[in-house]
C-alpha cells in the first residue's frame, strides 16, 4: 500500500513541468483548424457566464438576497470558473487512464498520471479566465484585498479533490461502464444545486443548508466567491472547512486503496 502512494505522489510531482506542456499541448489541439482560433477555447465559460447570468438575474428581478456594490456577473464569475473547471474533470474522469493509454505508453509513465493530463489543460483556462476576470472587475468596483491570498489555497484545495475523484473514478470505471455513466449524469444536479449560478445558500432550508455543508464543489464555490466577492475568510465557518477536508481525505483514500486493489485492471486498461 505505501509503496502505490509513493508511486501516486512522485509520479505526480516528478513530472509536474511535463503535464504543464501536455495541457499546452491539449489546448492547441482545441484550437487547430479553426478560424477564430484561442476564441472557441474561453467561449464556453464566457457564453455560460452572459446567458445563464443574465437570465437568472432576470428570472429573480434582481433579487439575490444579499447587498453588494460589486457587479452581479462578478458573483456569477467568480463561482462559475472554478465550476467550469471541476466539471471538465467530471466529464473526463471516468475515462482519463482509457484516454491517455497513449501518452502513458509512450512516455513510460504510471497509470496514477493520467487525471494530471486531463486536468492539466482544465487548469490552464481556469488561470486565465479567473485572472481575466479579477482585472476587468478592477473598474468597477472589486479592489485587489488581503482575502484574495486564498484563491491560490483554494485552486490547490480544488485540484487536489479533482485529480482524487478522478483516480478514484477513473479506477472503477475500468471495470464498469455503468460507473462511467453515473459520473457523467452527476453533472446536471450539482451544477443547479450547488450554489453556482442561483444562490440556494441564502434559503433557510435545513435540508438545503446540510447538502451545501457536505457538498464538496459547494464548498469550493462559495469560498472562492467569499475570498473575491463578499470579502471574508474562508475560516470564518470552522465546521465547513473541515467536513471539507475530511471529504478530501476520504476521497483522497478512496483512490489510493482502488488503485492499489484495482492496479492489474487499470494497467489492462491503459494498454
Amino acid at each position: 500500500m505505501l509503496s502505490t502512494l509513493k508511486e501516486i505522489i512522485l509520479s505526480n510531482l516528478s513530472r509536474l513541468p511535463m503535464l504543464w506542456q501536455f495541457g499546452l499541448l491539449d489546448l492547441e489541439k482545441q484550437r487547430r483548424d479553426t478560424i477564430l482560433g484561442w476564441f472557441w477555447v474561453f467561449a464556453h465559460p464566457l457564453l455560460y457566464m452572459l446567458i445563464f447570468g443574465g437570465a437568472v438575474w432576470l428570472g429573480m428581478r434582481g433579487g439575490l438576497g444579499f447587498e453588494s456594490s460589486k457587479p452581479y456577473l462578478l458573483w456569477v464569475a467568480s463561482g462559475l470558473f472554478p465550476w467550469f473547471f471541476i466539471q471538465a474533470i467530471f466529464s473526463k474522469s471516468a475515462n482519463a487512464i482509457k484516454k491517455q493509454s497513449r501518452a502513458l505508453k509512450l512516455n513510460a509513465f504510471s497509470p496514477s498520471v493520467a487525471p494530471s493530463i486531463s486536468l492539466m489543460s482544465g487548469f490552464i483556462i481556469f488561470l486565465i479566465c479567473y485572472g481575466a476576470m479579477l482585472i476587468v472587475a478592477l473598474p468597477f468596483g472589486a479592489m485587489p484585498t488581503l482575502y484574495w491570498i486564498q484563491i491560490p489555497l483554494l485552486a490547490v484545495l480544488m485540484v487536489l479533490f479533482c485529480y482524487c475523484f478522478s483516480l478514484f473514478a477513473s479506477c472503477l470505471s475500468a471495470i464498469s461502464k455503468d460507473f462511467c455513466n453515473l459520473v457523467g449524469a452527476m453533472s446536471l444536479p450539482f451544477f443547479w444545486f450547488s450554489d453556482i449560478i442561483i444562490p440556494i445558500s441564502n434559503s433557510s432550508n435545513e435540508i438545503v443548508q446540510t447538502w451545501l455543508t457536505f457538498n464538496p464543489i459547494a464548498f469550493i464555490v462559495m469560498s472562492f466567491r467569499d475570498a473575491v466577492y463578499f470579502d471574508e475568510w474562508i475560516f470564518n465557518d470552522p465546521y465547513r472547512c473541515l467536513v471539507f477536508l475530511g471529504i478530501l481525505i476520504v476521497t483522497g483514500l478512496l483512490a489510493w486503496f482502488n488503485y492499489h486493489r484495482l492496479k492489474s485492471e487499470v494497467l489492462d486498461a491503459a494498454g
